[in-house]
């Protein structure tokens, strides 16, 4: 009677267990349903993000080269700044001459 009542009991746990993991099983079907279409989608972020990386590494490098750029412009601008200002003094000097020259010259014709 009481080994009848053991195993009653047991078998009742027994039927609770496989119904819960009926349920749990149940519960993954339905989840394992959307494991493709997660992947794909997955898979398709990935690219996603791979060619995001790539427009920043891009990006990243355009913003050196204009930097770059806009240095060596200045650089150059400064250059061409002091050649102007060389050319003008330089101008100066040979009117200067030139004038010089012309006055001696007619000083020598009197």
């Amino acid at each position: 009677n009481l080994t009848e009542r053991k195993e009653i009991l047991a078998d009742a746990d027994t039927q609770a267990r496989v119904a819960e993991l009926y349920q749990l099983v149940k519960k993954w079907d339905s989840v394992s349903e959307i494991v493709p279409q997660l992947l794909e989608r997955l898979s398709a972020l990935r690219t996603l993000h791979e060619q995001a990386l790539q427009f920043s590494q891009a990006l990243t490098y355009l913003d050196s080269q204009q930097k770059s750029s806009a240095t060596s412009l200045a650089s150059y601008r400064d250059l061409l700044n002091s050649v102007d200002s060389r050319l003008q003094e330089n101008l100066s000097t040979i009117t200067g001459n030139f004038e010089s020259l012309d006055a001696r010259l007619k000083n020598l014709g009197k």
